[in-house]
């Protein structure tokens, strides 16, 4: 009978910790964010960008862009069963190990997704 190798497994290269994020440079001002959701949701007159049809409830960023954050553009008013199930499904969320605080994102075409459907709810709710 043969005997397997020993196979140590490799260690991934060294991945940022989640303890030693400063979780408060990616949202920024807490003020200044409150008033970013508040924009972010009445452009959309509170319902989803994903669904367009559930009232939202959470605030999903397609990238993290910090101070530059902008509605439409990388902000989206989601309902929290979209934002759960749907904007950080594996096929439409790319996780960085080696920069978690602001690698992750949305593929390109998911963020062209939520774009057109944030500019089709705004005007709707401009048109009113």
């Amino acid at each position: 009978m043969k005997r397997k190798p020993n196979r140590t497994r490799r260690k991934k290269p060294s991945l940022v910790q989640k303890q030693d994020i400063d979780w408060a440079k990616r949202y920024g001002d807490l003020d200044t964010y409150k008033t970013l959701c508040a924009r972010t949701q009445a452009a959309t007159n509170g319902i989803c960008c994903v669904c367009m049809r559930t009232p939202s409830v959470v605030i999903h960023h397609s990238r993290y862009l910090g101070d530059r954050d902008t509605p439409g553009q990388n902000v989206f008013a989601t309902c929290v069963y979209c934002h759960k199930y749907v904007c950080h499904n594996r096929h439409n969320w790319v996780k960085s190990g080696r920069d978690p605080l602001w690698g992750n994102h949305n593929t390109s075409g998911f963020e062209k997704r939520l774009q057109v459907s944030y500019k089709l709810l705004n005007q709707q709710q401009r048109n009113g």
